[in-house]
């Protein structure tokens, strides 16, 4: 199975740094980037599903590289790094193929509402993922035609507060989800385990 994964990794890394696209999505707090889309050269798809906290932290998701021609996941890899700023966002996802080999990929996508519309590229690498990623548009490839949708779905999640202070003078309101200041002072004082109760 692993050398399977390896040749799979191997003939991508070939094709270098060409770019793709993504579609379909759900929203959920904090940030996420959620899709699935395919490119004419070479006619790859990319399902992603990647989320964190509104900066970053903690995230979670994979990232799937699906073959056009027979619908088979070529391979699947754990988020190890989300950043998304406005309609734009980087999601890098790494894994372990045998000792001392490891795949990272690097997909950068821009939601621009719709299939045909949005963006994405991406790059292949057997290295390790880098020790933080951020936001890059080194090109975009061409959607596979007939594509439909919503498209890729990137969410900037407002920030939430970080001290008590932020909570105080209804300076809870500047932070969606909290229903009073006692709502916001608590989400601060357990960490974000006790999270917001408001609408």
């Amino acid at each position: 199975m692993r050398r399977r994964l390896l040749f799979a990794v191997l003939g991508l890394a070939l094709i270098g740094t060409l770019p793709v696209q993504t579609a379909s999505a759900q929203t959920q707090a904090g940030d996420s980037v959620t899709g699935s889309y395919a490119t004419i050269l070479p006619t790859t798809g990319w399902t992603l599903d990647a989320h964190s906290g509104p900066s970053g932290e903690a995230p979670s998701g994979t990232i799937s590289c699906i073959s056009v021609a027979t619908g088979l996941t070529r391979f699947t890899l754990p988020v190890t790094c989300l950043v998304v700023s406005g309609n734009q966002a980087t999601v890098v996802g790494s894994d372990s193929l045998a000792p001392g080999q490891v795949l990272t990929v690097t997909v950068w996508v821009e939601d621009n509402g719709t299939a045909e519309n949005d963006r994405l590229g991406y790059s292949v690498a057997l290295q390790p993922p880098p020790s933080s990623c951020s936001i890059t548009t080194s090109g975009f490839a061409l959607p596979l035609p007939g594509q439909s949708g919503p498209g890729i779905t990137v969410v900037d999640g407002p920030p939430l507060p970080t001290s008590k202070d932020e909570c105080k003078n209804g300076g809870w309101r500047n932070f969606p989800g909290f229903k009073n200041q006692g709502d916001c002072v608590s989400f601060v004082a357990t960490g974000g385990k006790d999270q917001p109760n408001g609408p």
